[in-house]
């Protein structure tokens, strides 16, 4: 089975960036399946959100106030059927179309209210007594289960005794991750709130299941990501196309009057134009993908160094790194909105 998952505390959707920035994960990672939580909107606005990222399907737990909220979202590779909705989670059964395998899987927000999120502690041990199946818990529990998943001044708060007795009593564990250990920061404080839990029955029918913690970009939470099999990759050969976003650089003007030859035909004339126009792309102006994914890498490489060790440099070159990431997301929406003939 190839499906992925991912799972992003977004804390309000409501800034500039959110919306591109949304589409840059999901373009660059295609889930299955994107659960968003904490969007601090709902009602008609929600709907504007999720229809402009493009999701053809999504089930939504309003936010109350500018409180909680769970937006899950699923594309045509797979069926969702809802079975239970709760103000701190949303249980479901998903069915993978192309294989027909199924599973059961419970998005959940944990209210920042310990109170309040003991009831989704009894809640999911309800869930728990009866299911006999692969199943999946994934989302921002709010709750750590380690010291260790705390750092800095958020250290003084302790693993959440509940938490810990829900999963040993059910049989469920913790599914481990790659990338930086926290998936929460704010200031010197670094919290692993963010994880995928599984059962047996999960371990048993889909052993090869991997969890990345992701750039944190747009939101103090990293986004997460659960991947199950090896996602199949087309590729195919690309073709010459103009991009508005060369016209940006101060070069590209007199590229076009050194090397456009009026004297010949149209066709010669565009062809050798194509021809240096992506020697340029390549050599000057630089493949944007390949930019983005330098930065993206060195942005995650600093921002695993900052949950190890606090650096003033880091917290500098991180700043740096993120407006440079901004550029060159808006370079690339620019490129897709004229693939899509958007513009």
């Amino acid at each position: 089975m190839d499906i992925s998952i991912f799972s992003w505390n977004v804390q309000g959707c409501g800034h500039r960036r959110f919306i591109p920035t949304a589409k840059q994960f999901i373009r660059d990672y295609k889930p299955d399946i994107v659960l968003m939580v904490e969007p601090r909107v709902s009602g008609s606005r929600a709907e504007r959100f999720i229809a402009a990222m493009g999701f053809p399907h999504s089930h939504r737990v309003e936010a109350v106030g500018f409180a909680g909220g769970i937006w899950l979202a699923w594309w045509d590779t797979v069926d969702l059927d809802i079975i239970l909705n709760h103000f701190q989670f949303v249980h479901f059964r998903v069915t993978v179309k192309r294989t027909g395998v199924s599973f059961l899987s419970t998005a959940v927000y944990g209210s920042p209210c310990s109170t309040k999120r003991n009831r989704l502690w009894s809640n999911l041990r309800r869930l728990a007594t009866n299911i006999r199946s692969p199943w999946v818990l994934f989302g921002d529990f709010n709750a750590t289960l380690l010291d260790s998943d705390r750092k800095g001044y958020a250290a003084s708060s302790k693993p959440s005794i509940a938490f810990k007795n829900l999963l040993y009593d059910h049989g469920l564990r913790d599914m481990g991750y790659s990338g930086p250990d926290f998936t929460w920061t704010r200031g010197n404080a670094f919290v692993r709130l963010d994880r995928f839990v599984c059962n047996s029955y999960w371990d048993s029918e889909f052993p090869d299941s991997h969890v990345e913690h992701l750039l944190r970009f747009g939101s103090d939470h990293h986004p997460i990501l659960l991947s199950v099999g090896a996602p199949m990759r087309h590729h195919r050969p690309s073709s010459f196309r103009y991009f508005a976003g060369w016209q940006q650089h101060p070069d590209f003007t007199h590229l076009i009057r050194e090397n456009w030859h009026p004297s010949n035909s149209m066709t010669e004339a565009l062809s050798n134009l194509a021809k240096v126009s992506e020697a340029w792309n390549k050599t000057v102006f630089g493949s944007i993908g390949a930019r983005k994914r330098n930065i993206m890498a060195r942005l995650h490489g600093v921002q695993k160094a900052l949950s190890t060790r606090a650096s003033a440099f880091l917290r500098r070159l991180e700043a740096d790194l993120l407006c440079e990431l901004e550029h060159w997301l808006d370079q690339e929406e620019l490129m897709w909105k004229q693939k899509s003939r958007a513009d």
